[in-house]
């Protein structure tokens, strides 16, 4: 009777560990699986954040250009910092188009403005326009 018992209950024995190990092992492989997708989704996360910075400064460029144009004004000089998310902007001209430039930018959902230094040139009664602009996600127009 013993030696007949043995088998069965060794075999139990057997597959209760067999099932207990792939139990497991499923659970390390959900951890895996969930980590992983973790990490595609934090990818997926940052391509977005790439696509919608690509997409967005040039549409802010454009905008900047079409004030600066429909205001005659020329750029002297122009900077972006992208881990700041700023825009250095440097005009001299007239002071009626500079301000003019101020309200037309200050009207953009895109930017705006952090700093802003006017300097008086002797000139041709000329200021200088010395703007730190921030760009933001918001790709509106008003």
């Amino acid at each position: 009777f013993l030696l007949i018992m043995v088998f069965p209950i060794g075999n139990y024995l057997y597959l209760n560990q067999q099932i207990a190990q792939q139990q497991k092992q499923l659970t390390e492989f959900k951890q895996i699986n969930e980590h992983k997708q973790q990490q595609l989704k934090l990818l997926q996360q940052r391509y977005q954040l790439a696509q919608d910075k690509s997409e967005l400064l040039p549409q802010i460029n454009q905008q900047i250009q079409k004030i600066l144009d429909k205001n005659s004004v020329e750029i002297d000089s122009i900077q972006w910092n992208m881990e700041e998310r700023k825009i250095y902007l440097l005009i001299s001209q007239s002071t009626q188009k500079v301000l003019n430039v101020i309200a037309d930018l200050n009207q953009l959902t895109t930017v705006k403005f952090q700093e802003i230094h006017l300097t008086k040139k002797t000139k041709q009664k000329h200021i200088q326009l010395n703007a730190t602009l921030l760009f933001q996600a918001d790709t509106g127009e008003p």
